[in-house]
């Protein structure tokens, strides 16, 4: 079953050999119509997604990643969208963690209210790009961006904690 959201890419518009030289990537077992961004059973993303998707990885940092895309399936990218509440604990954990690191830092008293959005990414665990909404003594509510990380062990940490950085596509 297709997903509308999700259009399959079922024919390259290059065919092989014409116009793009891919020796070298022959070479090494991949091609350019094959980037890292896959569905589930191996179906490719359309162009126009991937393009999008890698847009977004770029621009936002990992944090903004609105392309919707098919979850609770296996989609393998640099960065994935984390939908659904099965992660909220955890980030709601690491934004705390985040909160209390940057107010330390910057001699505020910030309190956590929500998560607003959660990507993520593996790598020696899982990097998990949290945005979140926190209020200052006066309830004044800011938007701040952190990347916290639990391993294999189960150990979390923090690497940073920002106010979120604007975006020129935030509107998705």
């Amino acid at each position: 079953m297709r997903d509308k959201h999700c259009p399959i890419e079922e024919e390259s518009s290059v065919k092989e050999g014409e116009g793009v030289d891919d020796s070298h990537e022959k070479e090494k077992g991949y091609y350019s119509d094959d980037y890292i961004v896959t569905y589930a059973g191996g179906r490719k993303m359309s162009r126009k997604h991937r393009k999008e998707y890698m847009r977004q990885i770029n621009e936002s940092e990992g944090f903004d990643i609105t392309l919707d895309l098919e979850l609770n399936a296996q989609l393998g990218g640099p960065v994935v969208p984390l939908r659904g509440d099965f992660y909220k604990p955890l980030c709601t954990e690491l934004s705390h963690m985040a909160i209390h690191k940057f107010n330390k830092e910057n001699a505020l008293n910030y309190e956590f209210v929500e998560i607003v959005n959660m990507t993520a990414q593996l790598g020696g665990g899982v990097w998990y790009y949290i945005t979140f909404n926190a209020k200052d003594a006066a309830d004044a509510i800011k938007t701040f961006q952190a990347l916290g990380w639990q391993g294999v062990s189960g150990d979390l940490e923090v690497s940073f904690c920002r106010f979120k950085k604007s975006s020129s596509h935030e509107a998705c």
